[in-house]
């Protein structure tokens, strides 16, 4: 992974546990070790990021060696990866909401933000921003039933570049909420229904 191109040095965050104070026993909570640090890339720039262990005060306490950290440090990555998710996120909907080629996210990326990336890598996040988008479809789905006694949908293909499958993307009309993006080979009734609306009905019943 190659680093944002900078002469300044780069800005440093430092979170602690969102707790401060053990749940069980109501001793203060106190800084146990460094759980990970990592040199995110965000979208002003690239900053170092650090997030450190907590735990119970009381040696005596039954959950003195339970580890708390920081949610809020959590929700800037993804495991295994130095790209922020705001990164991510930006580049998904320039991708699928604007519509933009591969070819003018590279120039965005490495003209417009200075970060050395290949075209390979802009593919693999564009596939983690899909991950991101799927894992909180049950979630959307569910929170959106109680408003209104059914879900209208619609599926939109957009075309790709030649060479590349075609991304669908599943919207409630109702209230302009994207609930599914899925890139796929087969574009057929049967096959949009199997891959598309049979796990949105699935989801919709958890």
């Amino acid at each position: 992974m190659l680093p944002i191109k900078s002469k300044t040095p780069k800005a440093k965050r430092s979170y602690r546990a969102s707790e401060q104070v053990c749940p069980y026993c109501g001793g203060f909570l106190k800084r146990s070790h460094l759980l990970w640090r990592k040199e995110l890339i965000f979208v002003a720039g690239s900053e170092t990021v650090m997030s450190w262990a907590y735990r119970c005060s009381d040696q005596a306490c039954v959950n003195a060696k339970v580890t708390y950290s920081s949610r809020e440090a959590e929700r800037l990555h993804l495991k295994n990866r130095r790209y922020s998710r705001e990164l991510i996120v930006k580049l998904g909907y320039q991708r699928f909401w604007q519509h933009q080629t591969i070819d003018e996210l590279y120039e965005w990326l490495t003209q417009g933000l200075g970060i050395a990336v290949s075209r390979r890598q802009i593919s693999n996040l564009l596939g983690d921003f899909l991950a991101l988008l799927r894992a909180g479809q049950g979630r959307k789905i569910r929170r959106l039933l109680p408003k209104q006694s059914g879900l209208l949908l619609s599926i939109d293909g957009m075309q790709p570049e030649k060479g590349n499958r075609c991304l669908y993307i599943v919207r409630e009309v109702q209230c302009s909420q994207t609930l599914m993006a899925e890139n796929l080979d087969d574009g057929s009734h049967d096959m949009l229904r199997q891959l598309l609306l049979e796990p949105l009905k699935a989801l919709a019943c958890e």
